[in-house]
């Protein structure tokens, strides 16, 4: 701006338009049509959690049983990464025992001897006596796939053989969705610094009703009683499914495939056509002779359609069975249609998904 602009507008009372000051930050051109409808609330993931545990964990569950897309990715998944199970590998303090290398070996050897025996009888490991400690590795991981997390109760019982130590599966649905806005998150009892004290789980009395049992942590001898395995995040008390941000995506793909085999489907019910190179009125004047022409009068087309069946009830035209001759109507023409795919992209998009 000149010094005679300057002192015009001084006098003429008008300003000059304020120069557009630089900025900085995310999120600058925040008129985008991308991003002015994508307004998400900012909240603790605890929370998010609370909120969104039963629909993901009900969803999850319902794909697993019903999508053989999601039922054999859970499957390969549970092979790769359990496989034949935790070993127990006990590597004893020998020096701080006092032990020579050999004692601590032998030792060890004795431990890992009876953890394998244990480990391997139902009777042994499992309270209810049906699985092995491999198997509920198994079923930890898929309740992982589903719920986000996996619960035991780890009961003192002691059957025919000399192990006191039992483990009981629990779904997670057992364990209560509730809060009172202190000390009990999603069903957790967590002292002042958020580590778990006692959970609360629902219970069918005898009465049919659904009441709170309150198992502690610890036992009063500081024996662990409840484990509950999840991935853990800042201040949160509970797992969410991790198939959660999939579930959309699995649901478009069942759909895309059903629909995919069902347009496949009906354009092969059709796969031949007869094509005549008959017209009009030379088709059925073709067919009758001229002493059917007089007695019948003016031609029909059902008349035509009858010869036409007459002469295939004859000469059948099967394509169920391998390399039989065809003998058509004079001048018809047997057409083959191949079957065409309602999508191009979709092998290739199923191949670049698995």
């Amino acid at each position: 701006m000149g010094f005679l602009q300057a002192v015009r507008d001084r006098f003429s009372g008008s300003a000059a338009p304020a120069r557009p000051q630089p900025r900085s930050g995310y999120f600058r051109n925040d008129r985008s049509p991308f991003l002015m409808g994508w307004r998400p609330q900012l909240r603790e993931t605890s929370d998010d959690i609370g909120a969104s545990w039963q629909v993901a964990a009900a969803r999850a569950v319902e794909s697993v049983q019903n999508s053989g897309f999601i039922a054999g990715t859970v499957e390969t998944s549970t092979a790769s990464v359990v496989g034949k199970g935790l070993a127990l590998s006990c590597r004893p303090d020998s020096y701080g025992l006092g032990w020579t290398e050999k004692q601590g070996n032998d030792w060890a050897e004795r431990v890992e001897t009876a953890w394998m025996a244990w480990a391997t009888s139902p009777e042994e490991c499992d309270a209810s006596g049906r699985m092995t400690f491999h198997q509920m590795q198994q079923l930890s991981y898929a309740s992982w796939l589903s719920f986000g997390e996996a619960v035991a109760l780890m009961p003192m019982l002691r059957r025919r053989g000399g192990s006191f130590t039992k483990v009981l599966m629990m779904p997670p649905s057992r364990l209560a969705m509730k809060s009172d806005g202190q000390r009990l998150i999603q069903g957790v009892q967590v002292d002042g610094f958020g580590a778990a004290q006692a959970y609360h789980f629902l219970r069918r009395w005898p009465d049919g009703q659904l009441g709170d049992l309150v198992l502690p942590r610890y036992d009063r001898d500081g024996r662990q009683q409840v484990a509950h395995v999840f991935a853990p995040g800042i201040q949160t008390t509970r797992g969410i499914s991790p198939l959660a941000p999939v579930l959309k995506v699995v649901r478009q793909i069942d759909q895309f495939c059903d629909a995919t085999l069902t347009a496949a489907l009906i354009q092969t019910i059709f796969a031949a056509t007869i094509k005549t190179e008959f017209q009009g009125l030379a088709a059925f004047e073709g067919l009758m002779t001229e002493g059917d022409q007089k007695d019948q009068g003016a031609l029909s087309l059902s008349a035509f359609a009858g010869s036409k069946a007459d002469w295939y009830d004859t000469a059948k035209v099967d394509l169920s069975s391998h390399g039989r001759i065809a003998h058509l109507f004079p001048n018809d023409t047997l057409e083959f249609h191949s079957s065409k795919h309602p999508s191009a992209q979709h092998d290739q998009f199923m191949q670049w998904l698995c």
